[in-house]
């Protein structure tokens, strides 16, 4: 994964934001993120035996995200994937990104 430089969230366009960039990013390679976080979640639903939305899809990527922090705090790539999932649920909130 190429490493997307850390960058302030610019108050007028909001787009340069980490979130918008790598949702963006991840998006060129994994589909909108509806979709391919639908995906994710009809797969948790056959392991784990319950309905799974796209959005808890999301909350549970943050929690991964968040219990690697513990141990390693300064992680860049966890640091952004925060912003990313973040993103992503604003996202499926029906906003545009905003962190």
């Amino acid at each position: 994964m190429p490493e997307v430089p850390l960058q302030p969230v610019d108050p007028v366009r909001g787009d340069s934001s980490l979130g918008a960039r790598l949702t963006r990013e991840r998006g060129r390679r994994y589909g909108p993120p509806r979709e391919n976080f639908g995906r994710i979640a009809a797969i948790w639903q056959v392991i784990l035996g319950v309905e799974i939305t796209p959005e808890q899809v999301g909350l549970a990527m943050l929690g991964v995200k968040l219990a690697r922090l513990v141990e390693t705090p300064d992680d860049a790539d966890s640091l952004a994937d925060l912003a990313g999932y973040a993103a992503t649920l604003e996202m499926l909130a029906g906003r545009e990104p905003t962190v």
